[in-house]
């Protein structure tokens, strides 16, 4: 670290409200009546970049406007290029900032709710699942952010969704996502480009607590509830081909494929099962017949 970022450690970060602020009637100190949590978290990420201050267009709003209660701001980069747009989106993630919401020219960050989670603006300004095309700069950033833990022992941050405790945050519940985060989980994969696995992982134990995020989000699903020809064990010489045309008409032709290779080895016990006869592998069969071997305890294939 050197001698101008050690300075900038031991100096407070200028607040401003911009112009845009002062359209809508905000004035004064922008931190005033934010939580402390918030207030360092994006001072000690601008700290971090050796930015000395911080453009806010809204900070806490009100009792009319109380969605935030004191744990976000609005921040405007309007004068950053993509590049640093996106350090910027670091840093806020790395010091503990939980929602983070991109736009064109503005940074939402909040630190209610215990997990991390993330939105887009669309050029109307409505929160979107779907990353625009002029914000894909932002990709990797919203990528490792959502991959990244933040632990968090303080059970005074406001959480939008908390329907435990005093309604204030302070009781035990279970980690819950903000409404910009109800989407669906597909389209969450393909525009992050994450594995199912790697969601489930990162998502696992959350429950909703209310029909809207039960509607958003789609909880891993529980072994009881799983369809017999998802799971590689129950494939028999009986069933195998019922099993792969179930797979088919849901759509997973990996997994038909992965059936497909274990019923015909159990039918030819006596030969090698295809796949692990190189010479035959190909781009579309090769994944299929890495859980076929997978399952069969050939980790070489």
């Amino acid at each position: 670290m050197d001698s101008q970022t050690n300075a900038m450690l031991g100096q407070p970060i200028n607040f401003v409200y911009t112009d845009y602020a002062a359209g809508q009637g905000r004035s004064g100190d922008p931190r005033e009546g934010q939580t402390e949590d918030i207030i360092n978290a994006v001072s000690n990420a601008f700290k971090s970049l050796n930015i000395e201050s911080v453009r806010i267009n809204s900070g806490h709003r009100g009792p009319d406007e109380a969605n935030h209660n004191g744990n976000a701001f609005d921040i405007d980069v309007s004068q950053y290029g993509p590049e640093q747009r996106a350090q910027i989106i670091t840093a806020l993630s790395e010091n503990g900032i939980r929602g983070i919401g991109v736009g064109n020219n503005t940074i939402h960050a909040d630190v209610r709710g215990q997990r991390n989670r993330f939105w887009w603006y669309d050029a109307n300004g409505e929160e979107t699942g779907t990353m625009p095309e002029s914000l894909a700069w932002s990709r990797d950033a919203i990528n490792a952010h959502f991959d990244r833990t933040v632990e968090t022992d303080n059970q005074n941050v406001n959480d939008p969704q908390n329907t435990s405790g005093n309604g204030n945050g302070n009781g035990n519940s279970n980690a819950t996502l903000s409404a910009a985060n109800e989407r669906t989980v597909n389209r969450l994969i393909e525009t992050l480009g994450i594995s199912r696995e790697r969601y489930d992982q990162v998502m696992r134990g959350y429950t909703p607590t209310s029909m809207a995020m039960t509607m958003g989000f789609t909880p891993a699903a529980k072994p009881e509830d799983t369809p017999n020809w998802k799971d590689l064990s129950n494939v028999r010489v009986e069933n195998w081909q019922s099993y792969e045309a179930e797979a088919l008409a849901q759509g997973d032709p990996v997994q038909a494929g992965a059936i497909r290779a274990l019923g015909q080895s159990l039918e030819k016990p006596d030969e090698p099962p295809a796949y692990t006869q190189y010479t035959s592998l190909t781009e579309s069969n090769a994944d299929a017949w890495l859980l076929a071997a997978q399952r069969d305890g050939h980790q070489e294939a």
